[in-house]
């Protein structure tokens, strides 16, 4: 779902695949084609080999492909927040607005240090890399999925408005990804 500047991809909603498949045998190598200037962020790995202005993805199991949602957008940005002592991690911004996604570099050193606290609280992960995947839209319905697998995301829907200058200023941002790190970590 989603409207001309961002978009949100479950893929559950668009799989087809044959009746009594084991999901963790069976697998889909899945492509995609964004409108031009479009990027995205999805725990998906990328196929080695890319065909033109269509993504392809890794043969993954259809679990591992469920699992792994992709944002997309004309306004993106991808923020690391991997440390010295850290898995990979990854924040993934899309909006209507570029302004929505321009959080200051002190901002980004609270969430990299969010990132790197929480995986030292919780000892060893279960996933390979982390990507935050956050949807600042007030046009979009918020939906949430959360990570079975071995890599781990999660799709946020922060609205607009005063909520995004609170995202931006690092109060309701860094309470929902702590939240949601805790769970998943």
């Amino acid at each position: 779902f989603g409207n001309s500047k961002l978009g949100v991809i479950n893929w559950n909603t668009v799989l087809l695949y044959p009746e009594g498949a084991s999901i963790d045998v069976t697998t889909a190598t899945v492509r995609l084609q964004l409108p031009a200037g479009w990027r995205y962020g999805t725990a998906l790995p990328p196929a080695a080999k890319q065909e033109g202005a269509i993504v392809v993805f890794e043969p993954l199991t259809l679990r591992r492909v469920v699992d792994s949602p992709l944002v997309c957008g004309e306004n993106f940005r991808t923020i690391e927040l991997t440390g010295k002592n850290t898995l990979p991690g990854f924040l993934h911004l899309t909006s209507e607005a570029a302004s929505a996604i321009a959080i200051d570099d002190k901002l980004i050193a609270q969430y990299r240090k969010l990132y790197a606290e929480a995986l030292a609280l919780f000892g060893s992960a279960r996933f390979e890399s982390y990507h935050f995947l956050v949807v600042c839209s007030d046009a979009l319905p918020r939906n949430g999925l959360k990570s079975l697998g071995n890599q781990s995301f999660e799709p946020l829907d922060v609205p607009g408005g005063h909520r995004m200058s609170e995202f931006r200023q690092g109060v309701s941002g860094l309470q929902r990804m702590a939240h949601h790190s805790r769970s998943h970590l």
